[in-house]
């Protein structure tokens, strides 16, 4: 598990190139339903839903990659990705166990083992944090990085208002 936790970020990127191949079905609908699943759906509308399923997918692979280098983003990007395998995998055994036969079996094995490893992560983090006595490690919010606690070095100061200076007193001219 610790073994794990301290290469998330090469899992996490190996797992984000692997989902970006879903591109291939972004460029080529019909080829990518016929290799996956040996069969083909015909018309436009079949053609938009395969190619913005697939671009969704390849943007979760992207997430995937962008988390790697972005420890504060881990657990949304793990969360998403997982429920998103998780929804394919559910969607699938729905319609039955006729797919698992085909190529898009393998799919659903390497799915199934990057969501195991992302839920081993986020076990095994929590149980770090605790372990050395403290609550589960927090990653910074966004609020906690954009505003820093100022040091007396470091604030602004802002000066007291000056009072205005006096006016001079209103003098008559004599009239003509």
């Amino acid at each position: 598990m610790t073994w794990i936790v301290a290469k998330i970020k090469w899992i996490m990127l190996v797992s984000g190139l692997v989902t970006c191949a879903a591109l291939y079905a972004a460029i080529l609908p019909q080829e990518a339903l016929r290799y996956l699943f040996d069969k083909t759906q015909s018309g436009a509308l079949a053609e938009v839903v395969v190619r913005d399923w697939a671009v969704l997918v390849t943007l979760v692979g992207a997430m995937l990659i962008y988390g790697a280098f972005e420890p504060q983003v881990r657990n949304l990007v793990l969360v998403v990705a997982g429920v998103s395998k998780l929804a394919f995998l559910g969607l699938v055994l729905g319609y039955g166990r006729r797919f698992l036969e085909e190529k898009v079996g393998i799919a659903i094995g390497v799915d199934m083992a990057m969501v195991a490893l992302f839920v081993t992560f986020m076990i095994g983090w929590r149980r770090i944090g605790t372990r050395r006595g403290g609550p589960a490690p927090k990653a910074a919010s966004m609020a906690q990085q954009a505003m820093p606690h100022p040091t007396p070095h470091t604030a602004v100061r802002i000066p007291a208002p000056t009072p205005a200076p006096p006016r001079p007193p209103m003098v008559k001219t004599p009239g003509p």
